[in-house]
């Protein structure tokens, strides 16, 4: 039963690194929800049968560890990417507004508008 959650785990994790390759988030996500789920069977059974930390899933378990470690790294580094875009698309869009802004100014520079009307008291 663990060797096969093991291998469950270890094949989630092996499509999460392939959908980093992609930077495909969402199915990276999806995968995560997925993992979580056979981590908590995988808990369960140990909570139920504390003799099944056996360490003859040593080898796969080291497995795991060093895919998700660099999983890790890569959505980390596709995140900061993702951010790093954010703020300059941020700034290019505040950049915009302020030369729009400068435009404005420049063609209607005593900011009057037709519209606008005197008034005069007879008086």
């Amino acid at each position: 039963m663990k060797q096969q959650l093991l291998e469950a785990i270890l094949a989630l994790t092996l499509k999460q690194q392939s959908a980093l390759q992609q930077e495909d988030l969402e199915a990276f996500e999806s995968l995560l929800e997925q993992k979580q789920e056979q981590i908590d069977a995988l808990q369960a059974l140990h909570e139920k049968m504390p003799e099944a930390k056996e360490e003859r899933h040593e080898d796969l378990l080291k497995q795991i560890v060093a895919l998700d470690t660099a999983n890790n790294a890569e959505f980390n580094r596709q995140f900061e990417e993702v951010k790093a875009n954010l703020q300059k698309t941020r700034q290019q869009i505040q950049d915009l507004r302020q030369r729009q802004h400068v435009n404005d100014v420049y063609n209607n520079p005593y900011d009057v508008s037709d519209e606008e009307g005197i008034f005069y008291d007879k008086r």
